[in-house]
């Protein structure tokens, strides 16, 4: 299956003008990765924080991380991971498939919305920060009341 799907991402890739700039590879990401200095990392699996010491290593300084995972702990997860490997300007998107009617002149949503969500997380690879002095204003805020402290302090 993986050979499979690995053959539908390069037909992707194809129709839109991609395929010459992307290395598919069919591998145990437990084994790392070849290459260094890369452009980016896109891990679609289930635990892709096991494998950020090897992302950040195959890495060039600023490039790009992605990941597709279905769950919020998974997320939660991938962003401490991320944040202990040195990652920065984290960011989490949620997809959402919501169906319209295709009525030109009553366009609008479908009455009823079946989702099934998924999350894309992304971070670009920076240098290991002294401190936390590089995370984002609403991640400093958060860190004094997750240890039970006065959140104005952090934000001097």
């Amino acid at each position: 299956q993986r050979e499979a799907m690995s053959a539908l991402a390069g037909k992707n890739l194809a129709r839109v003008g991609l395929r010459e700039y992307v290395d598919l590879k069919v591998r145990d990401a437990a084994e790392g990765f070849d290459e260094r200095y890369v452009d980016a990392v896109f891990l679609d699996m289930r635990e892709p924080w096991e494998h950020l010491a090897a992302a950040r290593e195959a890495l060039k300084g600023g490039g790009f991380f992605g990941s597709l995972l279905p769950t919020t702990v998974q997320v939660s997860d991938l962003l401490r991971g991320l944040q202990e490997h040195g990652f920065a300007d984290l960011e989490v998107q949620e997809l959402l498939v919501r169906n319209w009617k295709p009525i030109a002149d009553r366009l609008r949503p479908a009455d009823r919305m079946i989702a099934h969500t998924g999350f894309l997380v992304f971070a670009r690879k920076a240098a290991i920060p002294e401190g936390d002095a590089w995370r984002t204003v609403d991640a400093k805020r958060y860190r004094p009341r997750a240890a039970g402290g006065d959140e104005q302090a952090d934000d001097q």
